[in-house]
């Protein structure tokens, strides 16, 4: 049977699934709405909102409690 998981487990595990959407989503859509043009800022700045989250999260799962 799986062991259950600390409410800072799951909030980390979210945050880091949220940091792939940002990090991929983002950029993608902006380039969509743009004729297929790359913005470097919106990508740069997706890239460090995804990396922020993806940071929170891993340290947020590896703590017992929130």
């Amino acid at each position: 049977m799986a062991e259950r998981k600390e409410k800072s487990q799951l909030v980390g595990d979210f945050l880091r699934e949220a940091a792939v959407l940002v990090a991929v989503t983002w950029p993608l859509e902006d380039a969509l709405a743009h004729e297929n043009k790359i913005n470097l800022n919106v990508l740069l700045f997706a890239i460090l909102i995804g990396g922020l989250l993806l940071y929170l999260g891993i340290i947020l799962e590896g703590r017992d409690a929130l």
